[in-house]
């Protein structure tokens, strides 16, 4: 009895689309509320069978000494598989759903990790069971939650990342960002600072400017997904006392409001060069009077004085 693909049936919100398979001993990765569809194969001979099942189990096979499956997640045809009289073998189709509903098993996955075996085996039959050979090892890749990578900030109002761009109070800057996703589709936010990193021991930053947008993370789970976000920021003038900072800013992004702890980009020191806006006077009043003007010379030409 073989093995010979698997295939994932997406359960999750946000994917739509047919079943992705691959072929026996190669990796899938599927999430809570994924079904996974075990085809195998078997050759059979003898008297009719009837009431026949195939019992699919997804976990952990562990020990040396004492081999144990540790299972996770079960999946059952249940008695309906019949087997016809044969005198030469023959081979005979076999599917079988698992679902992977959520399960408690904290311990087992920090032990064991998130790669799991899977195995089946006919049951209900004359004799003992008949297993799969071989198993399937690190065959499931379950995860469990959604993962980040690399977030990081590319840009800013198209200076390339670590350079130093000029801004001036009241202008708004656009500050780019692309992180890699693997997970559910799920809600979460942005968060960008800009301000000053202060302290040795311990540090701190300052916050002078800041900004968040809500953004939603697309559905990826095969493989990380590159995914960008923009966020403007909004640049104020400064009070006296952050002025004792320097005009220099530094600058950080965080992802803020997913599951787990936020994620964050690294510091980039220095890369906001702030100063106040160019000052521009406009004439709102004026008073003209005879009295100011002393005329000389013919009335070609004219020289008037002004006096205040």
């Amino acid at each position: 009895m073989n093995i010979t693909s698997i295939d994932v049936i997406r359960g999750n919100p946000g994917v739509v689309g047919n079943p992705i398979g691959v072929p026996a001993g190669e990796k899938l990765s599927v999430m809570e509320g994924d079904t996974v569809r075990v085809h195998m194969t078997v050759d059979y001979r003898g008297p009719r069978i009837e009431n026949a099942e195939v019992y699919t189990a997804i976990g952990w096979q562990v020990g040396i000494i004492i081999p144990e499956f540790v299972e996770a997640y079960v999946g059952r045809t249940g008695e309906v598989l019949t087997f016809d009289e044969s005198l030469d073998f023959v081979t005979h189709e076999i599917v079988c759903d698992v679902p992977i509903e959520a399960v408690w098993m904290p311990l087992e996955f920090a032990a064991y990790g998130n790669l799991l075996d899977m195995y089946a085996k006919i049951i209900n039959v004359p004799g003992p069971n008949i297993f799969t050979d071989p198993y399937q090892y690190k065959v499931i890749e379950v995860v469990r939650e959604a993962e980040f990578q690399n977030l990081a900030v590319t840009g800013y109002d198209g200076v390339p990342v670590g350079e130093q761009l000029m801004v001036n109070a009241g202008q708004t800057v656009t500050v780019h960002m692309s992180v890699d996703y693997r997970g559910p589709a799920i809600d979460g936010a942005i968060y960008v600072g800009i301000g000053w990193q202060v302290g040795t021991v311990i540090e701190q930053f300052v916050h002078a400017f800041t900004s968040r947008i809500p953004v939603q993370f697309e559905a990826s789970y095969d493989e990380f997904t590159p995914q960008e976000f923009d966020c403007d920021v909004d640049i104020l003038t400064l009070p006296a006392w952050q002025l004792l900072y320097g005009t220099l800013l530094d600058m950080y992004a965080k992802i803020i409001e997913v599951p787990g702890a936020d994620i964050y980009t690294p510091f980039y020191m220095g890369v906001i060069a702030w100063s106040k806006p160019i000052e521009e006077y406009e004439l709102i009043q004026h008073t003209l009077s005879h009295f100011a003007y002393i005329y000389e010379g013919d009335k070609e030409v004219t020289t008037i004085t002004l006096r205040t």
